[in-house]
């Protein structure tokens, strides 16, 4: 899936589509669709269905899937506020967990799961904030900034906090890893 950043303060990004992919959009941040796309407010299926619980808020329908059916096809976002869009490539191996609203889109493949942080239940947290992305494809967030993935651990685990309340993806570290266990004791509780 090749795609085009174009822009500096506010971002618009164009992803070419080949024949038979898909990509969801968050409602309202369409901004052109070329070649043969067609749209759907309402896909079925439990894939779908999982996306639509995680990524909307609870009682909305904000993703629109776009899905090329031959020869082709173009669709552009754009975001409606100043920032950065980032694209991130996962494969099957690999987990992200990102703010929620920073998902501007994803491409057919890409799994959502909610994050649960502790203080939800008692209100002390907004409920619904972050989210795991896995599975393979492509995602492409909206933050402030720049993302800077080689980053070392020790610095992205000491900015974490920052980093996910401004949007900004944070690639977690293998299950059991010596990073992934100093980032638990760090942050009392991992939020991979």
């Amino acid at each position: 899936m090749k795609h085009r950043i174009i822009g500096d303060t506010i971002q618009t990004i164009a992803i070419e589509l080949a024949p038979e992919e898909s990509i969801f959009g968050r409602l309202g941040s369409l901004l052109f669709v070329k070649g043969a796309v067609r749209s759907d407010s309402n896909p079925e299926g439990p894939y779908w269905a999982t996306i639509r619980e995680t990524v909307a808020p609870p009682g909305t329908n904000p993703i629109i899937v776009y899905h090329c059916e031959s020869g082709g096809g173009l669709v552009g976002f754009s975001t409606q506020t100043p920032g950065r869009i980032h694209q991130l490539s996962l494969d099957q191996s690999q987990r992200v967990v990102v703010k929620r609203d920073s998902i501007l889109a994803a491409s057919e493949g890409i799994m959502c799961d909610r994050l649960h942080l502790p203080g939800e239940d008692s209100g002390d947290v907004p409920p619904h904030l972050f989210v795991t992305l896995s599975g393979s494809g492509h995602v492409y967030l909206h933050g402030p900034g720049n993302h800077h993935p080689h980053q070392p651990l020790a610095q992205r685990a000491s900015m974490a906090g920052l980093k996910a309340e401004r949007g900004f993806p944070l690639r977690c570290p293998p299950r059991n890893s010596p990073d992934r266990v100093a980032l638990a004791a760090r942050s009392a509780g991992s939020a991979c």
